[in-house]
């Protein structure tokens, strides 16, 4: 059974100083590798394009399909081997022929229209919206407030409950989330930054919040269209989207 997909890729920058957004979009074997990271901190751009640089060179090292453990152990890696004061978030989909493999670690969010047109949204790592995530990060000894986390006695505060780098804040976690989604002709993926979607709403309400993005999904639109449609426009924003167009013997 020979899959038949359209993959788009977009970034544009919103009110920062900078554009620290990074996307990876390459094919592997019959694998389609679609990545985002969003970079924070004063050296958070050269930190993202870091982690695509290795994200592209290992993924092109395995030498079978990728599985869930070589995707975790990439993503542990990078976490272990980067060490920086300023960090980012990593959201990879690895689309094979009828599943997608996911690994996240950060605040930019996955959303899959898997099989039977069941909707997947990955965990977001944000003390705001996912409170799990702050009391965690509350049991290590930190400390909350006005939506930021503290380092215990620390005078810089950052959403991010999970990231790569980041290595002032102690609290930080270094363990990804991982997903298998099982895919049919139907399906859709989505991985962006938390331009286009708002890490602080509650993460388990974002399948209601985000009818607009699931509706555009549906009709086909591409990455930049959602780029363009987004409600708010402040922060930078960076789209790929994956598409199931057909599937023939």
């Amino acid at each position: 059974m020979k899959t038949e997909y359209s993959i788009t890729g977009d970034s544009v920058i919103g009110g920062r100083y900078e554009q620290q957004d990074e996307f990876i979009i390459f094919s592997h074997g019959y694998q389609q590798v679609l990545a985002v990271m969003d970079g924070h901190g004063h050296g958070g751009k050269q930190v993202a394009i870091g982690i695509r640089d290795r994200v592209f060179k290992s993924v092109n090292e395995i030498k079978k399909s990728t599985t869930l453990q070589s995707l975790r152990k990439l993503i542990c890696d990078l976490s272990h081997d980067i060490i920086d004061d300023s960090g980012s978030t990593l959201s990879i989909v690895v689309a094979q022929s009828k599943t997608a493999l996911v690994g996240t670690i950060g605040d930019s969010p996955v959303l899959i229209k898997g099989r039977g047109g069941k909707l997947f949204v990955s965990e977001i790592h944000n003390a705001r919206s996912n409170l799990a995530e702050r009391v965690a990060a509350e049991t290590r000894g930190e400390r909350y407030v006005g939506g930021y986390m503290y380092s215990e006695g620390g005078e810089h505060g950052i959403q991010l409950t999970r990231a790569i780098g980041d290595t002032w804040a102690g609290f930080i976690s270094y363990e990804p989330f991982m997903a298998s989604v099982p895919l049919d002709k139907d399906s859709w993926a989505l991985v962006c930054t938390d331009g286009l979607i708002d890490a602080t709403q509650p993460w388990q309400s974002l399948p209601l919040a985000l009818g607009w993005v699931i509706e555009q999904l549906d009709a086909g639109k591409e990455a930049s269209e959602l780029l363009v449609n987004r409600p708010a426009k402040s922060d930078n924003a960076t789209a790929v989207v994956y598409h199931i167009k057909s599937e023939k013997e």
